[in-house]
């Protein structure tokens, strides 16, 4: 009996130890959502992102005066998603991020800078199937920028006819600088919010890619 006591107190220690990390253990600097090695892969739900709240906001390669005369004062999209964002830790020379379903809502206005009518209006969203999005990030850069990036999918569709075809004819051109925004938005959040899903992207600037050498 005292033996066995004994071995009680002697090993109860260790399995406490092994059993428990420490609560200071360091959470690893990315945040990842849905699982892409599963088939078919998991994805997380996003609520709507205002990618851009008014005209200032816009990325650089979506400001003009485009359809009627007007051009786009916000940019809002929501979907389900799986992937990880790359922090600036992180060494892997491209990372993916892949959305089952990716919704784009555009609002337009014709501003002091387009003929159009003043008045804003939300267009139907453009809705995408299958977007897989791939990056790389300028880690070091101040601000990090995005250095290469490329987005396909599988289908799109839109009950608003000007965005359909804006996004039959050019749509990765369109769809790039919107997600290469979110994304820089999202790591930005990493070291004020933690592992964090889904994502709460801060946004700052409108430029996201790196200048070209």
């Amino acid at each position: 009996m005292r033996i066995t006591l004994s071995l009680i107190i002697l090993i109860g220690p260790i399995l406490f130890l092994g059993g428990c990390p420490p609560s200071n253990t360091r959470q690893p600097n990315h945040t990842c959502c849905g699982d892409l090695s599963a088939s078919p892969f998991h994805t997380v739900d996003i609520p709507s992102v205002e990618i851009s709240a008014n005209a200032g906001q816009v990325p650089v390669e979506l400001i003009g005066c485009g359809f009627y005369g007007k051009e786009i004062s916000r940019i809002v999209i929501d979907g389900k998603l799986a992937g990880c964002a790359a922090s600036l830790g992180e060494t892997e020379p491209e990372t993916k991020i892949k959305f089952s379903q990716l919704n784009v809502i555009f609002t337009t206005s014709g501003g002091d800078r387009c003929s159009g009518s003043h008045v804003s209006v939300t267009h139907e969203p453009v809705e995408l199937q299958n977007v897989e999005y791939r990056y790389n990030i300028r880690r070091f850069s101040s601000p990090p920028c995005v250095s290469w990036s490329a987005v396909s999918w599988g289908s799109s569709y839109s009950n608003d006819p000007a965005y359909h075809t804006l996004f039959q004819l050019r749509g990765p051109q369109t769809l790039l600088p919107i997600l290469d925004r979110y994304v820089l938005g999202w790591i930005a959040s990493i070291p004020t919010e933690g592992a964090v899903c889904p994502p709460r992207p801060i946004f700052s600037g409108t430029v996201s890619r790196c200048p070209t050498d």
